[in-house]
């Protein structure tokens, strides 16, 4: 249980940080969010990330939430929800 707790804190520590980077790509605050928690679930699955250091965490979630991002924008774009395209 205090596992979970731990991953979960871990989590929220870039919570916004990562909010951040999907909204700049995608510009719809529900597929940001959308994106982001793919990408929490993703990083909450590998026991790896929990050990790395604060710059690796970041840069590897960085990394993760750029791929959901483009992932919900393509998936948008083939079922024409989303208004503009870039």
């Amino acid at each position: 249980m205090q596992a979970t707790i731990d991953k979960t804190a871990a989590l929220r520590h870039y919570e916004t940080y990562c909010f951040q980077i999907s909204y700049y790509l995608l510009e719809k605050e529900e597929l940001a969010i959308e994106a982001v928690s793919q990408a929490f679930i993703q990083i909450y699955k590998n026991d790896a990330f929990f050990s790395m250091g604060e710059m690796e965490q970041r840069a590897h979630m960085k990394q993760c939430v750029i791929r959901h991002a483009l992932e919900a924008r393509k998936q948008c774009l083939l079922r024409k929800q989303c208004q503009h395209v870039s």
